[in-house]
């Protein structure tokens, strides 16, 4: 008995160190969602020669199959050229992965169907960085749902009485607020001057990606832009 609580107690501390290591990996815990549910399934399936298989295929369910990117850089000076170029980056990242995971043999493991298209945004604040997020989905768009009025007060302030819709201009813009708490709402809620903000990628239009290229604003996420002081660089 001692001995197989020994095993279950190491078994459930690599399933936390698999998860959380592929988590951070992409650059935050949005997507792990269940873990008390997959304990105690991992629990129930220890000693079975069906648990590898299991433990895979959990953590990618869990972490991968929509497939989203988020990344901060430290402050530099950036031409517009220069911050299209990281959301096209950030855009080819995504699509990559989406790739790779739409080989996998077990058809649940594969992105869902399109997805809404892959978009990436990238924000340059000056003396902040520059930060990149993609269109949100699987577990990042719950959280962003869930958090936005208290984690990116400003954001969901300029959004109130608009479409519900949640774009890649939308993450970049909670990713910033989110790592600096309290910045954005000290000064007045506007980003400084030269704060400019760019999209890439591919839009799903009738169950067919469109061909990728810079993507200007919608109505509503211009109108959420303009009230936070920030340009559009997404056309030349």
């Amino acid at each position: 008995m001692r001995f197989t609580a020994f095993v279950r107690f190491v078994l459930i501390l690599t399933w936390v160190r698999i998860t959380l290591s592929v988590s951070l990996r992409h650059g935050s815990l949005w997507s792990v969602r269940g873990f008390a549910r997959e304990t105690k399934e991992l629990e129930a399936r220890a000693g079975t020669n069906t648990m590898k298989q299991w433990i895979d295929r959990a953590v990618r369910q869990q972490c991968y199959r929509d497939p989203t990117f988020d990344n901060v850089q430290g402050a530099s000076t950036k031409t517009s050229a220069e911050i299209r170029e990281l959301a096209r980056d950030g855009y080819l990242s995504v699509v990559s992965e989406r790739a790779e995971l739409s080989k996998n043999d077990d058809a649940t493991l594969r992105p869902t169907a399109l997805s809404g298209g892959d978009l990436t945004a990238t924000l340059h604040v000056p003396g902040m960085g520059d930060y990149s997020a993609s269109l949100p989905k699987g577990g990042m768009l719950t959280s962003i749902r869930g958090r936005m009025e208290t984690t990116a007060p400003e954001l969901s302030r300029q959004r109130a009485g608009r479409s519900t819709a949640i774009h890649a201009e939308d993450a970049v813009l909670f990713l910033f607020e989110s790592r600096n708490p309290g910045w954005l709402a000290a000064r007045g809620g506007r980003y400084p001057p030269g704060t400019t903000i760019a999209v890439y990628g591919r839009y799903n239009v009738k169950n067919q990606l469109e061909v990728p290229g810079p993507k200007p604003p919608c109505s509503n996420c211009a109108l959420t832009l303009g009230g936070l002081g920030i340009t559009s660089v997404s056309l030349p």
